[in-house]
């Protein structure tokens, strides 16, 4: 029993502390969006998309060496354009995405983090000369899903003061459409600016 009481003890004051030294922070920036597609009319075309990012993070501890587990939840524009000669179209995806990423941040301050992202498509349009024309999501064909399981990786530089800057690069691994024979995955390139409020002392 004692040992059980001592045990319980322990494993308190280590949630305690891991509590104590769980950072909270925000991030936000701008990328360049793009898709990988097997449909030739798009590749002929398609052209990189200016999107922003947004988003909150928490930063847990794994111990002292370094490493931390840091998941964000940030609302991302994604998608491609094609171009038309005098005009470019664009196909836009409002996401939600969850990056689960394990990252290393040496004394230095240099850091790089990677892991999944869980992404969900909130909303869909196409814009192009005639106005914005909403596309659906759906698991259906002819509509888009509303998934969009990735990766995500960053590195860059964290401050002392818990100011950061990187870049990231998300690499989405679903297939966005539901058309027999044709593929469509998401990828972003981005620069991130990021700060990371003090903990509790």
């Amino acid at each position: 029993m004692k040992y059980r009481i001592l045990s319980f003890g322990i494993l308190l004051l280590a949630m305690t502390d891991l509590q104590a030294q769980t950072r909270f922070g925000v991030t936000g920036g701008v990328h360049m969006a793009h898709i990988s597609t097997n449909d030739d009319d798009i590749n002929d075309e398609k052209k990189g998309m200016a999107g922003y990012q947004l988003g909150v993070l928490t930063d847990v501890p794994l111990g002292t060496g370094g490493w931390s587990f840091q998941p964000r939840l940030m609302l991302q524009l994604k998608g491609t354009g094609i171009s038309h000669g005098d005009h470019t179209d664009k196909l836009r995806f409002t996401a939600l995405d969850i990056p689960l990423s394990l990252q290393y941040r040496s004394k230095s301050g240099f850091f790089v983090a990677g892991g999944p992202n869980l992404g969900f498509n909130l909303a869909a349009s196409e814009k192009h000369d005639g106005g914005v024309e909403k596309l659906e999501l759906g698991s259906d064909p002819g509509q888009l899903n509303r998934t969009d399981i990735g990766l995500d990786l960053r590195t860059g530089v964290m401050l002392k003061s818990g100011l950061s800057i990187g870049l990231n690069y998300v690499r989405g691994f679903s297939n966005i459409q539901n058309t027999t024979g044709l593929t469509w995955n998401n990828h972003l390139f981005g620069l991130q600016v990021g700060y990371l409020f003090a903990g509790k002392k």
